[in-house]
C-alpha cells in the first residue's frame, strides 16, 4: 500500500473519529455553538491529543484500515448480523424467488402473450454471447440486490414511520404509496438514466447493458449491467422509499409489492412480448423499452413515460425500421 494511501485511510479514520465525537457531544445543541460544556470540550480535547500521535501510531491505525473496510462491508451486506450459513442460505432463497418465482411465471406469461413485430420474423435477432465479463457482473449485482434486500428488510422492520401490522393498513400507505414509488422512482431513474447515455459514462459504465439491441433474455439481459448502475439504481429506489414514507406514509406490505411490481417489469423489459399497463399515468410497455434498445437516446423511464415526455424524450414504439434493426444488428 503505498503512503499516499495510507496517510488517506489514515485522514479518513480520524475524521470518522471526530464524527463520532460529535454525535455524542449531545450537549453541544444546548445553550450555544460557541460555548460547548466542560464535558463536550474534554471529549474534543481527548480527540485533538490522539489527533498528534506518533507517526508509529498512525502506521499502526493504516494497518487496521483492511480491518474496518471489512467491517462496513459486513454492515452494508449483513445489518441483521446473520451467520455465514444463514446469510447463504438466505441469498439461495433469494436467488431462487426471482428464477423459479419472478423468472418462473415471466417464462409461462411470455408463452401465452403476443410478441413484439421484431420477433416474429423469420430471422430472430442477435443475442449477444454471454462471456466471463457477464458472468462476473451478474455474480456481483446478485450479491448487490441480496444487500439491498438485508438494508430494506431491516429499515422495514426498525423504521417506525413504516406499518408492519395488517390494522396499519389504509388507502394512503398502500395503494396512494404504491403509485407515487412508481412515479417518484421513476422521476429518479429517468434522467439519471439519461446522464448514463453521456458520452463520457456510456463508454465506461452503461455500453455493457446495451451491447443487445434486441434483448430477450428476461432477468438475464436486465440484471446484466455495470455494478455501479446497479447500485445507483438501489440507492434512488432507497430514495424513493424515504420520499414516500414521508407524504403519503408506507406499510412494508406496499414495498413488497413495489419491488415484486419493478422485478416482474425488469424482466418482461428484456423479452421482447408486448405486454402493456395502461393506469393512473403508469404507462408501462415492453416496446417503450426496446425502442430505448434500439434508439438509446428516447425512453429513459421506466413505468411512467411522462417523465420521457416531459424531457422530450419520449419515443412511441415504431415498427417502419425494424426490419433492418434485425437484419444489422
Amino acid at each position: 500500500m503505498s503512503v499516499v494511501l495510507q496517510n488517506k485511510l489514515v485522514e479518513i479514520r480520524h475524521w470518522m473519529r471526530a464524527l463520532g465525537v460529535l454525535l455524542h457531544c449531545g450537549d453541544l445543541v444546548q445553550g450555544t455553538l460557541f460555548a460547548p460544556s466542560a464535558g463536550c470540550r474534554g471529549k474534543l480535547r481527548a480527540f485533538l491529543g490522539k489527533r498528534k500521535g506518533s507517526e508509529e501510531a498512525r502506521a499502526a491505525s493504516a494497518l487496521r484500515a483492511p480491518e474496518m473496510s471489512t467491517a462496513l462491508l459486513l454492515s452494508v451486506l449483513n445489518p441483521w448480523g446473520l451467520s455465514t450459513g444463514m446469510w447463504c442460505a438466505c441469498f439461495i432463497a433469494l436467488r431462487l424467488a426471482l428464477f423459479v418465482g419472478i423468472e418462473g411465471v415471466v417464462n409461462v406469461l411470455c408463452r401465452f402473450a403476443t410478441k413484439l413485430p421484431t420477433r416474429t420474423g423469420a430471422k430472430q435477432p442477435y443475442q449477444h454471447p454471454l462471456g466471463k465479463l457477464d458472468a462476473a457482473y451478474l455474480s456481483i449485482n446478485a450479491v448487490i440486490e441480496f444487500g439491498f434486500v438485508n438494508q430494506l428488510t431491516w429499515l422495514l422492520y426498525n423504521n417506525p414511520n413504516i406499518g408492519l401490522r395488517l390494522g396499519c393498513l389504509g388507502l394512503s400507505n398502500t395503494i396512494v404509496a404504491l403509485w407515487l414509488l412508481l412515479v417518484f422512482d421513476d422521476m429518479l431513474y429517468a434522467p439519471t438514466h439519461r446522464l448514463m447515455h453521456n458520452p463520457i459514462v456510456y463508454k465506461y459504465v452503461h455500453k455493457h447493458h446495451h451491447r443487445n439491441t434486441f434483448p430477450a433474455r428476461g432477468y438475464i439481459d436486465a440484471a446484466n449491467e455495470h455494478p455501479l448502475e446497479q447500485i445507483i439504481a438501489l440507492t434512488l429506489n432507497w430514495i424513493a422509499i424515504h420520499m414516500v414514507m414521508y407524504t403519503s406514509g408506507l406499510h412494508a406490505a406496499t414495498v413488497a409489492a413495489h419491488l415484486t411490481f419493478k422485478a416482474f417489469g425488469a424482466c418482461l423489459n428484456h423479452t421482447g412480448s408486448d405486454v402493456r399497463l395502461k393506469l393512473m399515468g403508469i404507462d408501462y410497455t415492453v416496446g417503450a423499452h426496446e425502442m430505448h434498445h434500439r434508439r438509446p437516446h428516447t425512453n429513459f423511464a421506466q413505468y411512467v413515460m411522462f417523465w420521457d415526455r416531459l424531457m422530450g424524450t419520449y419515443a412511441p414504439y415504431a415498427t417502419t425500421d425494424a426490419k433492418k434493426e434485425v437484419s444489422t444488428s
